[in-house]
């Protein structure tokens, strides 16, 4: 298979990296990753019932629908163009910024459980545009 639309490809990956993330977070990480670790790495939410919702199905099923839109984009980018020029696959960002953002995310967040502290407030203050004073 050749990719058609370079765009379509990046986007449809990050719908549903984006998509599956959500909902492994609201559900939780599997048991028997759970026993591989020895802790609940992921708690997650509570799920419920269609009709008596938990706080966790809200997310679970928008990142459901978000994940299997991204696959129809993924899929559609294998598609020939309308206007039958092709483009050459390239990276949108530089793998090695994103291994360093991930690395320094998952150290902060290990450093905070180890110290017994939340990493929401971590989280909350990251941006910049909670920074800035207006």
């Amino acid at each position: 298979m050749e990719i058609k639309s370079p765009k379509d490809f990046w986007s449809g990956i990050m719908f549903m990296t984006f998509g599956l993330f959500f909902m492994l977070y609201a559900i939780g990480t599997p048991e028997f990753l759970n026993n591989l670790f020895g802790y609940k790495l992921i708690p997650g939410y509570q799920l419920g019932t269609a009709v008596r919702m938990g706080p966790g199905y809200f997310p679970t099923v928008l990142g459901g629908l978000l994940a299997v839109l991204g696959g129809m984009v993924f899929f559609g980018s294998f598609a020939p163009a309308a206007g039958g020029e092709e483009a050459k696959l390239q990276l949108p960002f530089n793998v090695v910024d994103l291994a360093i953002a991930i690395a320094v995310f998952a150290i902060l967040g290990y450093g905070a459980k180890t110290l017994g502290i939340a990493n929401d407030y971590a989280m909350l203050a990251a941006p910049p545009s909670s920074r800035c004073s207006r």
